[in-house]
This record gives C-alpha cells, sequence and structure tokens, in this order.
C-alpha cells in the first residue's frame, strides 16, 4: 500500500524513514477519531526503531495510507494504549522529551537537523 507523508506530520521532527518503519513494524494499531472528519478510517500507530524513542503515527487509510501527524509517544497516546490493553501494553514509563517543532514540512527532512 502506498504511504504518503503530509507536510503536518514532519512538524515534530520526525523522519519519513521513522514513519514508515513504524508503519511496517508497529507495535500496536488502533482506530482513533480524527478531528478533521469523524467519519475518517483514521489510525494510531505505535512502534520505534531498535532502541529509539517510541514513536506515534496516526493515518487515514484510504486507497493509500496518509500520515497525519508524527511524534515521539506522548502521555495521552501511552494512556490510551494503557487503556486499551487493559494493562498488558505499558508504555507510561517509557516517555521521552520531544524533537524540536519544525512546523508543517513540505519536503522530507533527515534527523538529526542540523
Amino acid at each position: 500500500m502506498q504511504v504518503v507523508v503530509k507536510p503536518t506530520a514532519r512538524q515534530h521532527s520526525v523522519t519519513d524513514a521513522e514513519i514508515r518503519s513504524v508503519i511496517e513494524h508497529f507495535i500496536t494499531r488502533y482506530p482513533i477519531n480524527a478531528a478533521f472528519d469523524p467519519t475518517a478510517n483514521a489510525y494510531m500507530y505505535v512502534g520505534r526503531i531498535g532502541g529509539e524513542p517510541w514513536i506515534e503515527v496516526a493515518t487515514e487509510e484510504t486507497e493509500r495510507v496518509e500520515v497525519f501527524h508524527a511524534m515521539l509517544l506522548t502521555k495521552a497516546v501511552a494512556e490510551d494504549l494503557f487503556r486499551i490493553s487493559r494493562g498488558s501494553l505499558d508504555l507510561r514509563g517509557m516517555l521521552s522529551g520531544q524533537r524540536p517543532y519544525v512546523g508543517p514540512q513540505t519536503e522530507p527532512i533527515d534527523w538529526p537537523l542540523g
């Protein structure tokens, strides 16, 4: 399936490669309500690459996967995971500080920024 990374997904300094890795190798994926359209077929993915920080990736899925949000795992999503999994998936103690906010980016970004 084609993955399209929207500019808003890049605003928290998560790279396209990280986004694709989370989508391809997620530990969990669950349906979410997208604020922009309550009827959207939207999902939250959570995963990480090796020992790197956990990443959350939000998508709208049609004939392709459109990524509209990506950032390092937040307390809110970690709490959702804990609740949804009935306590079997607890990442609440594995949060990292966020990367720099750079605003929506039309071009792919590389990490580290510089």
